[in-house]
């Protein structure tokens, strides 16, 4: 994997995290319909790059040939649900929770609300394996006409299977199973090389994106929950969670947006500060994912103290919610792991 895709990769999970961290925000530190409008992105695109960066994880792991798929899922999933197994205990333990509790919390992901995420990432990586080996398989069909087709009617096929699914069996992982395997798909074929072609459809991908996002969105802040509007029509049961078409395009155009501007960057040797902290954060990103809704509710309700002026209160708590999860995990890295380690090998 380029050092050009390693550092877009986490430029964008960065991006999203914070686009994460402030929707939840609404009505705390502000109250701007625009700013949450312009956060739909999140979710959509830490799915599409937990596909894409399991993808490229595979293609790894089959190259060097050792163990099976299952033992190779269980192995990945591991750091994840240690970090959540942790987080679910402290969160409901706080919350005065007994043990029966915490054991609720882990089969329910329900300690806190966006511990959801964290049952998308358990489903994808049992579902990574097979998709991997169906686009293996359809990416070898010698005519390209036909490969197209067939990867064309594969990913329509996904699409139908998360619509049906909701509400009915929503294990599936609803739209997002889509977003998820074009992410994987991506990691297979690799992203598209830079070029003005490119560009220009970036463009026409984000004006229609955000064209459609504001009607819907709009619509949403109106009252009309069950917005089935524009190129919407079509999937009148898909929202925000799981994304509809609206959101899935916007998305998509922040992805391709921030994959260009990325490569210009660093093609022309700058990394400017800003790149370095997305990149940072996006390296952190599941820690705040996990950490900053628990921290935020600890704060108000413990200390409850916070500044007057709204600037001063926003800088206070956004401080606390990507600070300490970061913290934590640097002092885990430095401190405990690395002890465990230096014990394992005495």
């Amino acid at each position: 994997m380029s050092k050009e895709r390693v550092i877009w990769i986490d430029v964008m999970r960065g991006l999203a995290i914070i686009a994460v961290v402030v929707c939840h925000q609404q009505s705390i530190l502000h109250e701007s319909e625009v700013i949450q409008g312009s956060t739909l992105f999140s979710i959509s695109a830490f799915v599409f790059l937990m596909g894409m960066t399991r993808g490229i994880s595979l293609e790894r792991f089959v190259v060097s040939g050792k163990g099976t798929y299952a033992k190779y899922v269980i192995k990945s999933l591991i750091p994840t649900m240690m970090a959540y197994a942790f987080a679910t205990y402290i969160m409901v333990r706080a919350n005065g929770g007994g043990n029966e509790d915490v054991l609720a919390g882990l089969v329910k992901f329900s300690a806190s609300p966006p511990l959801y995420y964290i049952a998308h990432v358990v489903r994808f990586s049992i579902f990574a394996p097979f998709l991997y080996s169906i686009f293996k398989w359809l990416l070898e069909i010698n005519s390209s006409a036909w490969r197209r087709v067939s990867v064309c009617l594969f990913f329509l096929m996904l699409w139908i299977i998360g619509y049906i699914s909701v509400e009915r069996f929503d294990i599936l992982g609803q739209s997002y199973l889509f977003v998820y395997a074009l992410g994987l798909f991506m990691a297979l074929v690799g992203m598209p090389k830079l070029s003005w072609k490119l560009v220009v459809f970036d463009v026409l991908l984000g004006t229609l994106g955000i064209y459609s996002v504001i009607c819907f969105y709009s619509a949403r802040v109106a009252g009309y929950m069950e917005y089935a509007g524009f190129i919407d029509a079509i999937d009148s049961k898909l929202q925000m969670n799981p994304p509809n078409i609206s959101v899935i395009l916007y998305s998509a155009a922040v992805v391709l947006t921030v994959y260009i501007l990325v490569t210009l960057a660093i093609r022309n040797g700058c990394e400017p500060i800003a790149l370095k902290t997305l990149c940072f954060l996006g390296r952190h990103s599941l820690d705040i994912f996990l950490w900053h809704y628990f921290i935020r509710d600890m704060y108000l309700k413990k200390i409850g103290w916070a500044p007057q002026n709204v600037l001063l209160r926003g800088a206070c708590l956004y401080t606390l919610m990507f600070g300490i999860p970061i913290l934590g995990r640097i002092s885990y890295e430095v401190v405990i792991k690395n002890k465990l380690e230096s014990l394992r090998e005495g």
